[in-house]
């Protein structure tokens, strides 16, 4: 998606994610419905390295990082995720 400052971008993003979170998605993205949403904002890594797969709940769920399993993050990007990057 590209667009101006202002354009709409970032609030589409975020709408994807929400409503995958809580698939509510019908027509012909209903097959999105059951996808982990990961959103990742380019602003926060100016000066540092963008986050490994491994790291993204970390983004996203900081109350539960050290309850999720090892390898919950690949497991979803392998099953089925919707990697959001928002710049």
């Amino acid at each position: 998606i590209i667009g101006e400052a202002g354009s709409g971008e970032t609030t589409l993003l975020q709408w994807v994610a929400v409503r995958a979170a809580k698939q509510e998605f019908s027509g012909p993205i209903a097959h999105w419905n059951g996808r982990m949403p990961f959103y990742i904002k380019l602003r926060d890594y100016i000066d540092s390295e963008l986050p490994r797969p491994g790291r993204f709940a970390d983004l996203i769920a900081q109350n539960f990082i050290d309850t999720k399993p090892r390898e919950w993050v690949n497991a979803w990007l392998k099953k089925g995720a919707i990697v959001l990057i928002d710049g």
